[in-house]
């Protein structure tokens, strides 16, 4: 469903009547990057396809497309799927007797049809959340446990709203009288009270929850007493103190009573959130505060890991936070009470090194615990392993300057100093004392105070013996540009290196292929060009059933869990005609390939490549290639222009 912000991204472009408009102008309008915008413009035609074209000029409307679609439906497609949370709320408030076909369709002002449209695709989207919706005698109910149907509401108006910035003027309306930047304040009080931790994600996910417990009560909808209640409050009493706070600022602000169910389930939002003296401390004597079982687990897991991905976990304040996070997980999945992440998909785009590092944490920690959980928390462990690879991170010295001077006063130690300290550590300096050194030393520019010198050698740069502002940005440019001449070097190299002409298959009939056919094709030809063995299918398989590999910009990217190809490479097929791939429709398919001995070389270039194909039009462009030659040309074009 289109939010807020994509719905204002749809009416700037409409304006424009047909031109084309570059993605800066659009991030510069809307106070965004270019990457949000092309994440934006990916989920409009995910949810309302090709109505955004796409070009080296920018985006536009399809005029066409937006035409036939207001042709063939009563008001604009958003609206439409905007519906789907009305429906839900009123068939959870009325879930013990169900509501009249007749009475809703004429709340929602649309035709009985309509509404029978709307339901058919909410029991598309419920197949897997153990809800159904059922129709007898023209009576709607919403059938299934009152925690998934909790759990539903608040997953629908994730996606309504963007709940990063700003709570969604969509749901204020639905709920009405309800203030949900008070609901937010109160909430976040009692936990600073209590010294507890909450993030935005787990906030924003607690206050829908409050807001549709008090849309039901005052309502005079009241939840049914559930079993479980009684066995296992002894274990939430301190979740129950929060709650109970929290209600009696809510019941005297609104004039509620919350029932004893009520709190019950709404106290299940703080199970796991840890005390801040807690999540924070450095102390080595973590111990103290987690459970035994959880710190030997995640020390079998980070172990394994490391030995797979060649990343250093011996960094204690990160072991602390995430033996913290995973008790906490832990709870959460007992209860299943997961915390939504509305950043899983930029997560997935962006970094997909630490995704897929944390999807293979997640995958031992789950079958060691014995939990399971959703995509949601494997992102917040990505965010735990990003935190720890940016601390990591070390300037390479990779360009290497030949500085010669004519020295007077030690003036090539002072320029050697001036220089280093205005580049940023971002070079390696060396000093010659004669012109003839140059004959055995290798160098990336050549630094003189001598203009005639500088004039001799290629690679060259005249500065004054006294470094000035001119002459710091001149030589920032030129190391740019060597960096930039160096990378794209490499990244040629890493293409031809992992992409083979026998791993492309183009513009394949789909008519009667699907996802597993594809899957064989190309698991097949790996296995025939020795890059795998037989048992890399079953590892994809797994894989995939983790978290989908594709993405909305009409790529699918499947790969093992673990790096246990016996060589790296990356087979590419294209597609005649789209297949459905999980939640995308896919035009192309890049299957990975990792030995763990090329994972640090294989990944510089797995990296750049994830990036350049989160764009549906590079994809699109790729995909276009009529041979394998081709497909090069405009991959190393994309990587030149990237960097």
């Amino acid at each position: 469903m289109l939010n807020k912000k994509h719905k204002e991204l749809l009416n700037f472009l409409l304006k424009q009547n047909g031109e084309w408009t570059t993605s800066n102008k659009l991030a510069l309008s809307f106070n965004v990057t270019s990457r949000t915008i092309r994440n934006r413009v990916a989920k409009i035609n995910e949810e309302i396809p090709d109505l955004i074209e796409s070009s080296n000029l920018g985006y536009a409307i399809n005029r066409e497309n937006y035409e036939m679609l207001i042709k063939n439906t009563e008001t604009d497609y958003s609206n439409n799927s905007s519906r789907d949370p009305l429906i839900l709320l009123e068939l959870l408030k009325n879930s013990k007797n169900g509501i009249n076909l007749f009475d809703l369709s004429e709340k929602l002002y649309i035709a009985e049809s309509t509404l029978n449209n709307d339901l058919q695709r909410l029991r598309n989207n419920l197949s897997s959340n153990n809800l159904q919706i059922s129709v007898k005698n023209n009576i709607i109910k919403l059938e299934g446990a009152e925690r998934f149907k909790r759990q539903y509401m608040v997953t629908l108006l994730y996606n309504e709203g963007d709940m990063q910035d700003e709570l969604s003027e969509t749901i204020q309306k639905m709920i009405g009288y309800i203030s949900l930047r008070y609901l937010r304040k109160a909430i976040k009080t009692v936990l600073d009270n209590h010294n507890i931790i909450a993030n935005h994600y787990a906030l924003d996910n607690t206050v829908l929850h409050f807001a549709v417990s008090i849309e039901r009560i005052s309502q005079g909808y009241i939840l049914s007493e559930d079993e479980e209640n009684t066995k296992l409050t002894i274990n939430l009493k301190k979740e129950l103190d929060i709650t109970k706070e929290i209600v009696a600022q809510l019941s005297k602000k609104y004039n509620l009573k919350f029932p004893d169910t009520e709190v019950f389930q709404l106290s299940l939002q703080f199970v796991g959130l840890q005390d801040k003296s807690v999540s924070y401390n450095d102390r080595t004597n973590i111990e103290d505060y987690i459970n035994e079982n959880i710190i030997d687990v995640l020390r079998v897991v980070l172990s394994r890991t490391e030995k797979i991905y060649l990343i250093d976990f011996s960094d204690q304040e990160f072991f602390n936070k995430l033996a913290v996070h995973l008790q906490s997980l832990h709870y959460r999945s007992k209860f299943k009470t997961y915390t939504r992440n509305s950043s899983i998909m930029d997560i997935k785009i962006n970094y997909p090194i630490t995704y897929d590092v944390s999807v293979y944490i997640s995958s031992l920690i789950q079958e060691k615990l014995d939990i399971q959980f959703n995509e949601d928390e494997i992102a917040f462990i990505a965010l735990h392993v990003g935190t720890l690879l940016e601390k990591q991170k070390t300037n390479e010295k990779n360009i290497k300057l030949l500085l010669f001077v004519n020295d007077y006063h030690n003036i090539s130690n002072q320029l050697k100093e001036s220089i280093e300290k205005a580049l940023n550590s971002n070079v390696t300096i060396f000093s010659i004392n004669s012109i003839e050194e140059l004959e055995y030393r290798q160098y990336d520019l050549l630094v003189t105070t001598n203009r005639d010198i500088a004039t001799q050698f290629d690679d060259s740069v005249f500065i004054k013996p006294f470094l000035t502002e001119r002459d710091v940005n001149v030589l920032r440019k030129r190391v740019e540009n060597k960096k930039r001449v160096h990378k794209k070097a490499a990244y040629n190299l890493l293409i031809e290196k992992y992409f083979n002409p026998k791993l492309f298959f183009n513009k394949l009939d789909t008519l009667e292929m699907d996802v597993p056919d594809v899957l064989d094709r190309m698991v097949e030809e790996l296995i025939d060009q020795d890059y795998v063995d037989d048992s890399f299918y079953i590892s994809i398989q797994k894989r995939e059933g983790m978290s989908s590999t594709s993405f909305p910009s009409c790529i699918a990217i499947p790969h093992s869990v673990e790096l246990d190809a016996i060589k790296s490479g990356i087979s590419i097929l294209t597609l005649q005609e789209p297949i459905k791939w999980a939640d995308y429709k896919v035009t192309m398919v890049a299957m990975v390939a990792i030995n763990k001995k090329e994972a640090k070389t294989f990944n510089k270039l797995f990296e750049i490549f994830t990036e350049i194909v989160s764009d549906k039009h590079n994809v699109e462009r790729l995909a276009s290639a009529e041979n394998f030659e081709e497909f090069l040309m405009h991959l190393k074009l994309m990587i030149a222009l990237l960097i």
